[in-house]
């Protein structure tokens, strides 16, 4: 008995020791253990880059706006990091969001307008313009991959949806055609306008759908936690696209106020302030959920603003490549990401689908046809780190007139501190086709340096050109049936035989 316990006592010695070596493996697995992210996107319409009160750049006056409530915004932005160069994928909604879901800019997927991509020939002649816009897509092509469509192929543990405004297809081409496993439809403008177009739906206290958007994306979170599911979730808000509705309870407090700016409608701030507490619904689920730790949040307007006042001192809004057109708030949190930070790394909507699949751990599978580049050696490090896009630069291209705001297409290029615009056929006053700013001294693109630093522009226009015919962008040609009255001619074109390929 006593030589039997004494084995025993041995025995459980040498299991006691082996017990303390392998517990520090497996406590250290267990800590480096990652699982798979959770990845939201809210993304919201035509917020400009002031219109909220959270200042997406401290050292530029006017970069938010206290007239816009936006508290739950600046919950998000305190919980991570805010891009002071924040730009969408181009300056209006549909070709925005095709950036964001392909990783492409509109101009290789020649999707940079709404719609009219039948009908730009016999337009440009209409109106007598200088040059004669190219053929586009009016919708997404279906050759086109979509984060959804890449994470079925390559991390099908996850499962999508996308809930509110599509807007880059049509039916047979909405979300669940493009990869989505859940999704309300191929919505687009007119099922955020319900008070205009289907009134006896509208919902008062449920203004552009912000509240139901928001509970039909905190239903599917609770459904993928309770099955223990990673998820990515894109929350499309029709809020705050014209027309502007607000709650009615909203709206008394907004009209309780002496000092509301003239030209600057209650309703529109309701609409921003009520758009703010549906993303705090949302916020708020996350931290119930318990999935703070391992969830990933990207707020980003698809462009500018509508209202000039809420672009704050940029130039123009909606619809230009100028700044107001643009840059907008973008802010991303997430574990491993600094609170309450800023950088001034530029940063664009088409970076989005690249960083996710960077932070699902899948960075090697990025397919080799992204014009964006991973943001997350930037999300961990701020101040060091940096995106690797294949092309140096963010491009921009509006390749076909707009009717209804005598919008002319016109490309950009942001390299660096420096910015060149060029426009196929100008209606401006001074004749000028082609504009050059440093954004560093001149964020409100006021003083031209064409004149002053020809060769910079020169530069700048032949990298934009040699990318744009690269990737088979609708590029204006002259009109060769043109009779005036417009006084000014296309600028002079580049030889492209010259550029590299």
């Amino acid at each position: 008995m006593n030589k039997l316990h004494s084995i025993k006592k041995l025995s459980y010695s040498f299991l006691t020791v082996a017990i303390w070596i392998t517990m520090p493996v497996m406590i250290a697995a267990k800590v480096t253990e990652v699982k798979s992210p959770n990845i939201i996107v809210i993304h919201v319409d035509d917020q400009g880059w002031a219109g909220t009160n959270v200042s997406m750049d401290e050292s530029v006056e006017g970069s938010s706006n206290p007239f816009f409530v936006t508290p739950q915004l600046g919950r998000l932005a305190e919980m991570g990091l805010r891009f002071s160069q924040g730009y969408s994928s181009a300056p209006k909604c549909a070709p925005a969001r095709a950036g964001i879901f392909t990783g492409q800019t509109p101009a290789r997927l020649r999707f940079t307008e709404n719609s009219y991509g039948k009908i730009q020939v016999e337009f440009s002649k209409e109106i007598n313009g200088t040059v004669i816009c190219p053929y586009g897509n009016d919708q997404l092509p279906m050759d086109a991959q979509t984060i959804a469509e890449w994470l079925q192929e390559n991390a099908p543990e996850y499962v999508s949806a996308h809930y509110g405004k599509w807007h880059i297809g049509r039916a047979g081409n909405g979300p669940s055609e493009r990869g989505f496993d859940y999704s309300d439809g191929p919505n687009g403008n007119a099922e955020g306008n319900i008070r205009e177009t289907n009134a006896e739906n509208f919902e008062p206290d449920d203004p552009k759908w912000v509240f139901s958007l928001a509970e039909k994306s905190n239903n599917f979170m609770r459904e993928q936690v309770k099955n223990n599911t990673p998820f990515y979730l894109h929350i499309s808000h029709y809020a705050v696209h014209l027309s502007a509705y607000t709650k009615p309870s909203t709206l008394s407090k907004v009209n309780s106020k002496d000092n509301n700016p003239p030209g600057l409608e209650p309703e529109y701030i309701g609409m921003a302030h009520d758009l703010d507490a549906s993303v705090g619904m949302v916020l708020d689920e996350i931290k119930k959920l318990g999935i703070e730790d391992n969830t990933y949040i990207f707020y980003i307007s698809d462009n500018g603003g509508e209202r000039q006042v809420a672009n704050g001192p940029l130039a123009k809004g909606k619809r230009w490549n100028w700044e107001g057109g643009i840059r907008v708030p973008f802010v991303v949190a997430g574990p491993g990401i600094p609170k309450g930070q800023a950088t001034k790394v530029p940063a664009a909507g088409f970076d989005i689908f690249p960083t996710v699949c960077d932070l699902v751990g899948k960075g090697d599978k990025i397919p080799d046809n992204l014009d964006g580049g991973s943001l997350k050696e930037v999300l961990l490090k701020p101040s060091t780190g940096k995106v690797n896009r294949h092309y140096d630069g963010l491009f921009f291209h509006v390749g076909r007139y707009f009717g209804k705001y005598f919008v002319t297409p016109h490309s950009a290029l942001i390299l660096g501190d420096y910015k060149f615009i060029l426009e196929y056929d100008s209606r401006d006053k001074t004749g000028s086709h082609r504009w050059l700013y440093n954004l560093k001294d001149d964020i409100a693109e006021k003083n031209n340096l064409v004149s002053s630093m020809p060769e910079k522009a020169n530069e700048m226009q032949k990298i934009l050109m040699a990318y744009l015919q690269k990737v088979g962008a609708e590029i204006p040609e002259p009109n060769p049936d043109y009779t005036g009255p417009n006084p000014y001619n296309l600028v002079a074109p580049i030889d492209l035989s010259s550029l590299d390929n």
